[in-house]
């Protein structure tokens, strides 16, 4: 075989293993649950998650279930009070099923968040610049407030993404760096911004109310009705 034959060949062959990986079957909320009891608003996102087209939307599916599950059922709390061992958590449960996935696909789920955390990198910054300029500010304010809302929302997603690869066992020390500096440029955004009761994006309320008890150190959630992270935020309140 010729040479630029072979090179054809290994790429065909290495995207064929690509689509293999992609079509990789994920489970699904009610999979994952069994009989475990769930707010009802938190199955319902994941649903909505697990159903997407987007690749991260389906693997944030199963994170986000990891990182916001609590059971409604009394007997089930009262197990979870009574035994708090890894085996009656739902982190157990997902350990178990994300054990079996090919390394290989957690390589492709890792490349493209890291394309989603540049992408929102850049436009954090072109939203900073807005902002701090008079003209734009005046005459783009609600835009800038959404477009805002919209980047937190991402990061959101990337945090469920983020539970899912740990769980999974993937090296994050990569990825978790790029995710500090995406914060910090967030942080600096918020430092500057005068409509902090705008960054609710539409829809996830019950999330970044979950965020606030659930992932205290986080900087987005809600408390009361202000958003954790800015100005109107008070952490000694």
């Amino acid at each position: 075989m010729a040479e630029p034959e072979k090179i054809d060949q290994l790429f065909k062959n290495l995207m064929d293993q690509t689509k293999q990986l992609l079509a990789t079957p994920l489970p699904l909320p009610d999979d994952i649950l069994e009989q475990r009891s769930c707010h009802d608003w938190l199955r319902r996102e994941a649903k909505t998650l697990a159903l997407s087209p987007n690749m991260l939307d389906r693997i944030a599916s199963i994170g986000l279930l990891g990182r916001l599950w609590l059971p409604t059922d009394q007997q089930e709390k009262a197990k979870l009070a009574r035994c708090p061992s890894l085996e009656n958590t739902l982190a157990y449960r997902l350990k178990q099923i994300l054990s079996n996935f090919n390394q290989g696909y957690w390589v492709l789920i890792d490349r493209e968040m890291c394309r989603v955390i540049d992408a929102t990198f850049i436009f954090l910054e072109n939203i900073h610049t807005f902002s701090n300029n008079p003209v734009s500010k005046e005459k783009d304010n609600k835009k800038i407030d959404l477009a805002f809302a919209q980047a937190v929302a991402t990061r959101d997603l990337l945090e469920s993404c983020l539970y899912t690869l740990r769980i999974a066992g993937y090296n994050l020390t990569y990825i978790e760096q790029k995710l500090t500096n995406l914060d910090n440029l967030f942080l600096s955004v918020l430092k500057t911004t005068t409509h902090p009761e705008s960054y609710i994006y539409p829809g996830m309320v019950k999330i970044y109310l979950a965020v606030s008890w659930m992932d205290i150190g986080k900087w987005w959630g809600l408390k009361g009705d202000k958003f954790i992270g800015t100005s109107a935020f008070d952490p000694d309140e």
